[in-house]
């Protein structure tokens, strides 16, 4: 693991319950940061079985790639990886809808 890239970066973990990625345990993984968006944030938690009345609507929350299909749900996959984007756009209206850590 590398010392430098946990310096400049932020802790994030997965605001998806039962889901353990976090930025130290899986540092390759993408997290995606969940909207600020009213409508779409309730969205994102629903999706997600994840209680409203547990989560501020200030507070910054992240959703790891493996509740998406990040080439398909990513504005800009292909610029991404071939260019190593750092911001990457979700498209409209995408909401997390991946959940093999959540058996039912």
């Amino acid at each position: 693991m590398e010392t430098n890239k946990l310096k400049n970066s932020v802790y994030k973990y997965c605001f998806v319950p039962l889901c353990k990625n976090t930025s130290v345990s899986t540092p390759d993984k993408i997290f995606l940061n969940v909207p600020e968006s009213k409508k779409l944030r309730r969205n994102w938690l629903k999706a997600a079985r994840r209680d409203k009345k547990d989560v501020s609507d200030k507070s910054h929350l992240s959703c790891c790639e493996d509740h998406f299909d990040i080439e398909n749900d990513l504005e800009n996959y292909v610029q991404f990886k071939l260019m190593g984007l750092k911001r990457l756009i979700l498209k409209k209206d995408v909401i997390p809808h991946k959940f093999e850590c959540q058996l039912n």
